[in-house]
C-alpha cells in the first residue's frame, strides 16, 4: 500500500424533497494529510468533500506536491453546481494539477453521482472529461508547465500562516 487517504472533512446535505445525506451517521473523518512519493513527484490525496475547503489543500502545495487527486462521488446536485468550479479554483490557488475522480453515474442506484472525471492543470484550464459512463480518459500531467506556471506567479510561496 503506497498510502491511505483520510477525508478530513464530512459531507452533509439537506435539501428538502430531494436528498438528505449525514456522513457523520455512517464514518469518522480523519485528521492525517495524505501524500506520496512516485517516480515522476509527490502527490497529494484528498477525499470528496475536502474540495472546497482551500486550507485542506493548502498543505500539499506547501510539501511540494505536484499533483492532487481527489476521489469524489458528488451528487447529480453538487456536481452540476460546484464539480468545475471547485476543481479548476484548487488548481489555480495552489499551482498543482488536480485530477478527479468519480464512478460511473449508475441511475438504478440509491445514490447517482456525477460522474465527469478530470484533470485540471495548474492554470484552471480543464483537459478532457469523462462522461457519466464508466470510461478511461487519456491525460498527461506536464509537471515541466507546472514549473514555468509557478515561476510566472508565485501563489504557493505568498501564502502565510
Amino acid at each position: 500500500m503506497l498510502g491511505k487517504p483520510f477525508k478530513l472533512r464530512l459531507f452533509e446535505i439537506k435539501i428538502p424533497g430531494k436528498i438528505t445525506f449525514v456522513e457523520n451517521d455512517f464514518y469518522a473523518d480523519g485528521d492525517t494529510l495524505t501524500t506520496i512519493d512516485t517516480p515522476f513527484c509527490r502527490l497529494g490525496i484528498s477525499v470528496c468533500h475536502d474540495i472546497p475547503f482551500p486550507l485542506l489543500a493548502q498543505p500539499h502545495a506547501q510539501v511540494g506536491c505536484k499533483l492532487m487527486v481527489l476521489p469524489d462521488a458528488f451528487s447529480m446536485t453538487t456536481g452540476r453546481s460546484h464539480w468545475k468550479l471547485l476543481s479548476r479554483i484548487r488548481a489555480v490557488d495552489n499551482q498543482v494539477h488536480v485530477a478527479l475522480v468519480s464512478s460511473a453515474r449508475d441511475e438504478t442506484g440509491s445514490y447517482d453521482t456525477w460522474g465527469h472525471s478530470m484533470l485540471v492543470d495548474p492554470a484552471g484550464k480543464m483537459g478532457q472529461s469523462a462522461g457519466t459512463a464508466e470510461e478511461l480518459v487519456p491525460a498527461i500531467v506536464d509537471l515541466q508547465y507546472l514549473a514555468a506556471e509557478r515561476l510566472q506567479m508565485l501563489m504557493v510561496e505568498y501564502k502565510r500562516g
